[in-house]
């Protein structure tokens, strides 16, 4: 495995802390919801969630003329 690879596979690469794994993160996402605790969202972007609910594409908006001052 070259050494970018194991980079991107770890959080911490800095000597004296230990690296975060996949099998640690899964453990202690484990342990945290064990706990009773509970990952939150934020936000959603409009466009994705219609996406997500199968809505149809919405069609495009064609521009208003502004009434014409004629008198």
């Amino acid at each position: 495995m070259n050494n970018s690879r194991r980079q991107s596979m770890t959080v911490s690469n800095q000597p004296g802390k230990p690296r975060l794994s996949e099998q640690r993160l899964a453990a202690d996402l484990e342990a945290f919801q064990q706990s009773g605790g509970a990952i939150e969202r934020l936000g959603d972007t409009p466009l994705r969630r219609d996406k997500k609910r199968g809505a149809p594409e919405t069609a495009a908006v064609t521009p208003v003329k502004a009434p014409d001052d004629a008198e």
